[in-house]
């Protein structure tokens, strides 16, 4: 999720040693101006306890994070959703 909203890594680092501690100690910076909601649940989807992840137990409980709010879930699994990519792009700019 993080990188899709970033274009980047949510963990950085020289070496692959580096990278792996900054996972285990959960140093993740998020960018000024990183939208609140959605810092919630990259940091519920990261958490390190599987069991302590957002939607371990249900995919409801993924679906209902605020970040997520509008999205008509059931249009979405049919297909029903049309959106072009430059309806996209202008309703981000």
């Amino acid at each position: 999720m993080f990188e899709l909203l970033v274009a980047k890594t949510p963990f950085e680092g020289e070496q692959n040693r580096v990278i792996l501690n900054n996972i285990l100690e959960r140093k993740l910076i998020f960018p000024e101006g990183f939208d609140p909601n959605a810092m919630d649940l990259v940091d519920k989807l990261l958490a390190l306890n599987p069991e302590e992840r957002l939607g371990y137990r249900s995919m409801d409980e993924l679906k209902e994070h605020p970040f997520l709010e509008g999205i008509d879930f059931e249009k979405l699994e049919k297909r029903e959703i049309k959106i072009s990519l430059m309806d996209f792009y202008k309703e981000k700019s």
